[in-house]
This record gives structure tokens, C-alpha cells and sequence, in this order.
């Protein structure tokens, strides 16, 4: 741990609330969630950045903010100590009555401490406050409110145990992990949260649902239906490829059923209350496993280990996934030969290329991918990928947007680069096309204009990587889901 740092925390100024910002590589939008607190209405806190051995600029970017504010320190880890070991840290060092973590992509409304205490006051025997919780695109896009967070509601320390379990395992969000704690009280679950990090090569499935669950056991919870917190959409627990292999991701699966259930234990209760439990537990249990993003996991498993998995689906999905079958009206369309470029080498290129490919047919040709993250040798499928400085010498027809949470994003990219005489097609999203084709000078200037700005050049420099990038960014995404 760096020295300096360690001096700076012992000569810190008391504050009412500390905030810990665990993060590893995450420069690409970390200035922007440290402007988002330093803009509170609160002022009373204080800002420690963890920084994981960052292999980036993260720790200069961090640096910067902390000569500009003696609110924010900064704290370097000379070697990866792993994500959820970095969020406990944060934890333990915090010494005022509050205290919250934030992620280093997410941003706050800068009305978020002072409801939180405001909620604190007017619910004494609390010990956590929380709030809906708006997801944003990468780009920093506004999108609609998580609904998991409507079924919170606020159950105090004098509500039976029993029901404050049942209220959070309706949805089980993990949510509430980035809202404001009283200290004493959080320091007291630590090890709980200590214990899902036993094995460090599998990322344990829902760590922070697991957390919260033990922590409500004890403790009330207090909820404000304002969405005063941003997700940013992409983040590691929705990888696809976060497990090696389908034996990984079903041992994690198991490893999060049996501690769920350590944490939801209430062996002073009576019969009655712990099958209410039980039964709300097997009922979220079986939901989160039939969601959509586990669904997704869980396929790209199978189809690692049976193949001719992944041949069925393509096969299905060319004829009947709306998107796709649209791409395969579209392509017949095109003269015979047509040159193809695939834009992104993210994770919805390496899982849906099988079905691009199909849409696309026989009358076309993809000549390679682009992506501002080429890797020597890289390829996907077999196709090279390239450099977007490359694109003049591929001779494309069509640029084809391969993603889906950051389809916004890269048709942007996609905009600034594009060859005279090529199209931008997007996969998912028509609407974007509009834009991203339009060379005039008006859209010209507000893309230069963007561009200037923290959000731009995010986009620019690290949105090709689809999720990828973001999933070096510490196991702290994989604290929400």
C-alpha cells in the first residue's frame, strides 16, 4: 500500500460519512463518477480511492482529484488484491458514523447523501438507506428504472426478521450493496461479505445479494422511491464468459444457492416463519436462474461443451429472432459480393457471430472486424480484426454494428471513421442508422463537439471492446446484477 496514502488517512479531517471507491482499470469513466459525488449537496464526507493495481491511468486520474480537493485521498495497492478484498478493505478503514461504497463507472444525483441522511432521521433504528436506481448506456444515456427496485420498501429493526427477508427476496436486487450505511452495523457483516471470496478463481454468482440478505436479517432498511443512483449498463456480472468452463458456472450456481440460504438461516424463528423463508428463497432462487441473463449464461456454457448447440440456435435464430431475420431481408438485398466489416469485437460479435453469418447468406462477405482495441494475431471466428485506420483499405459497403448494449455508442464511433461510400447497419436498433449515415455539416460539428467531452472520449477510445474492456474494471460489477 502506498505510504504517502496511508499518511494522508491518518491526518484526516473528520467527516459525518466516508465513502469508499474501489476500482482497477477503470479510468475510462471514473473522473466522471468522482465529479458526481464531489458535486453533493452534502459536503460533510470524505472520498478514499482503493486503486487494485491498475494497469492503466487510473491511479493519475485519481491523483488529479485528490491534489484539486482535500476531500478525496487516495489509496494504491501495489499488487491485485482481488475485488471483493479491495471493497472490504474500504470498509473497515472507514471510521465515521456513515458509510457508503461506489462503483467507479455508476454516478449519483447530487441529492443523494443528504435524502440518505434525511431518511436516517426520520427512521432512527435503521441501519441502511437505499433508492431506485436508474440505468444509464455507457454513453451516459439516461434508460428507465431498475423494477426490482419498486419492491423494496422500508422495513425498520423492529419488523420481524422473517418478513424482512421475504420483502427482499421478491427480487433479491443488489442494489441497496451502493446505498448509505451506518458504519458500526456494516463492520459487523464484513466477514460475510468476506467469506463469498473463499475461492478466488470461481467469482461467486449474487455477492452482494448475499450480503444484503444476511445484513436485513439483522438490520431494518429504509428506501426513497427517487432514483438518485445511475448504473451504467455493461458491467461484469453480465459477462457471458466470466466462468471457464459450464463445470465452473455450475459449481458458482451451487456455491451461491448454499450461502443464500446460510444467510437467510433463522434458527430462533419459528416453523411457520423459516418455510415462509425457505419457500421465498427456492421461489427467487428458481426465478434468477430462469432470467434472461442467466439463460444467456448458461447457453453459452452448453454450447462450449456440445457444439452442435451453438450450430441449433444459429440456425434458429436467423428465422426467428426479429433483429436477425431483418439482417437477412436486408442482405438480399445487397449486389451479389458485397464487402461486409463487422464493427466491435466485443461479446455480442464472438457469441451472435455464428448467426450473423447465417443472416447475412452466401451473397456477401465479411472481410474482417474492427475494433480501436486490435490485439496483434486477433481474431474472431476466423476473421481478422483491424484497426479502424484500416477500413479505407477494406473496402467496405457496410458497416455492420455488432452490439447490443452499446450499439448507441459504437454507430457514434462507427460515424467518425466511416469510408466514404459505406453504410452503417445496425443489428438491433434502425433508429441509430439515421444519424450515423448523415454526413452533413451539422451532424459533422456536434460530433467534434461531443467528442471534446468526458463521456465522447470514453466512446471513442474504449467502447469498441463491447464489454469486454469494462470487464477488467474489478470484481466490483459483479457485485450487482
Amino acid at each position: 500500500m502506498n505510504s504517502r496514502c496511508m499518511t494522508d488517512c491518518a491526518t484526516m479531517t473528520a467527516a459525518l460519512i466516508n465513502i469508499g471507491l474501489p476500482v482497477r482499470n477503470g479510468q475510462a469513466y471514473l473522473a466522471d463518477a468522482i465529479e458526481s459525488l464531489l458535486a453533493q449537496t452534502c459536503d460533510d464526507f470524505t472520498l478514499t480511492i482503493y486503486d487494485n493495481a491498475s494497469t492503466d491511468d487510473t491511479f493519475e486520474v485519481a491523483q488529479q482529484f485528490a491534489a484539486r480537493d482535500p476531500r478525496v485521498r487516495v489509496v494504491r495497492h501495489e499488487h491485485n488484491i482481488g475485488g471483493v478484498r479491495n471493497f472490504v478493505l474500504a470498509a473497515e478503514q472507514a471510521t465515521a458514523e456513515y458509510f457508503c461504497w461506489m462503483a467507479h463507472d455508476d454516478l449519483r444525483e447530487p441529492t443523494f447523501l443528504e435524502r440518505m441522511l434525511e431518511l436516517f432521521r426520520i427512521h432512527p433504528d435503521t441501519a441502511l438507506a437505499c433508492c431506485a436506481v436508474r440505468d444509464i448506456d455507457p454513453d451516459g444515456t439516461p434508460r428507465t428504472i431498475r423494477p426490482e427496485t419498486a419492491l423494496l420498501r422500508t422495513m425498520t429493526s423492529q419488523t420481524d426478521a422473517a418478513q424482512r427477508l421475504v420483502m427482499y427476496l421478491q427480487e433479491a436486487p443488489g442494489t441497496p450493496f451502493y446505498g448509505l450505511f451506518r458504519t458500526h452495523a456494516l463492520k459487523a457483516h464484513l466477514h460475510e461479505l468476506q467469506r463469498t471470496d473463499d475461492d478466488a478463481d470461481r467469482p461467486l454468482l449474487g455477492m452482494d445479494m448475499i450480503f444484503l440478505a444476511g445484513f436485513l436479517r439483522a438490520h431494518g432498511l429504509v428506501v426513497s422511491s427517487e432514483p438518485l443512483i445511475h448504473f451504467r449498463r455493461g458491467g461484469l456480472s453480465h459477462r457471458i464468459d466470466l466462468y471457464h468452463s459450464l463445470r465452473d458456472f455450475l459449481y458458482s450456481a451451487w456455491r451461491f444457492h448454499r450461502m443464500l440460504a446460510d444467510a437467510t438461516r433463522l434458527s430462533n424463528a419459528s416453523i411457520a416463519s423459516r418455510w415462509r423463508v425457505r419457500w421465498a428463497r427456492w421461489h427467487y432462487v428458481a426465478r434468477y436462474f430462469l432470467s434472461q441473463p442467466m439463460r444467456r449464461m448458461l447457453w453459452h456454457y452448453l454450447s462450449q461443451a456440445m457444439p452442435i448447440l451453438a450450430q441449433l440456435h444459429a440456425w434458429w435464430a436467423h428465422q426467428h429472432d426479429p433483429a436477425f431475420v431483418r439482417l437477412r431481408q436486408r442482405a438480399k438485398q445487397l449486389p451479389a459480393g458485397s464487402r461486409i466489416v463487422l464493427f466491435g469485437a466485443g461479446k455480442h460479435t464472438q457469441r451472435c457471430l455464428p448467426i450473423i453469418r447465417r443472416a447475412l447468406g452466401q451473397n456477401v462477405h465479411i472481410v474482417g472486424i474492427v475494433d480501436d482495441h486490435k490485439k496483434p494475431t486477433a481474431s474472431i471466428g476466423g476473421f481478422p480484426i483491424f484497426h479502424p485506420s484500416d477500413l479505407q483499405q477494406l473496402q467496405a459497403d457496410v458497416l455492420l454494428i455488432s452490439s447490443d448494449t452499446y450499439e448507441s455508442a459504437l454507430a457514434q464511433r462507427a460515424a467518425a471513421c466511416r469510408p466514404d461510400g459505406a453504410s452503417i447497419w445496425c443489428i438491433h436498433d434502425l433508429s441509430l442508422e439515421a444519424s450515423a449515415n448523415d454526413r452533413s455539416c451539422s451532424s459533422t460539428n456536434l460530433m467534434n463537439d461531443s467528442s471534446s467531452s468526458a463521456v465522447s472520449q470514453c466512446v471513442a477510445s474504449s467502447m469498441l471492446t463491447d464489454c469486454e474492456t469494462l470487464a477488467c474494471s474489478d470484481s466490483q460489477n459483479a457485485m450487482r446484477c
